[in-house]
């Protein structure tokens, strides 16, 4: 039986992309999420920016 999973990765940067996070949701509703270790100085401004979590980070520090 096959099945849509709808997937969402997280990178450092474009140049140099090392793996942040990623989701996965499938059609029937479960879910998995998982982070990895990353060095915040690693990201570009853009994703400092736009990926919620380090966009609070980075104004909080």
């Amino acid at each position: 039986m096959a099945f849509n999973v709808f997937i969402d990765t997280e990178f450092t940067d474009f140049l140099d992309p090392q793996l942040i996070s990623i989701g996965l949701i499938t059609e029937s509703g479960e879910e998995f999420y998982a982070e990895l270790p990353y060095d915040i100085k690693a990201c570009s401004a853009f994703v400092k920016e736009a990926v919620p979590l380090l966009a609070e980070l980075t104004r909080s520090n």
